[in-house]
């Protein structure tokens, strides 16, 4: 099971909860946001071209992406 999923599985309230009290980073809650979108690009563009869209609609850079989508499936 790949980090995306796992995540995915976690009932909304219950992840709330974890990161409130610090056992998920906050910014692993931004980063669901943002591999959502770069998905959901995915599905109408090349790998390249829907991470430089997501890097361009999240104000951050094209390696930052790609960590964000490393991080998500491992």
């Amino acid at each position: 099971m790949v980090n995306y999923d796992f995540l995915k599985a976690i009932p909304q309230s219950q992840f709330l909860e974890m990161v409130r009290r610090g056992i998920i980073h906050v910014k692993v809650m931004d980063w669901l946001v943002v591999y959502e979108f770069y998905l959901n690009e995915l599905k109408s563009h090349k790998k390249s071209v829907s991470v430089t869209y997501t890097s361009e609609k999240y104000n951050c850079s094209e390696k930052t992406i790609l960590r964000i989508i490393n991080f998500m499936i491992n």
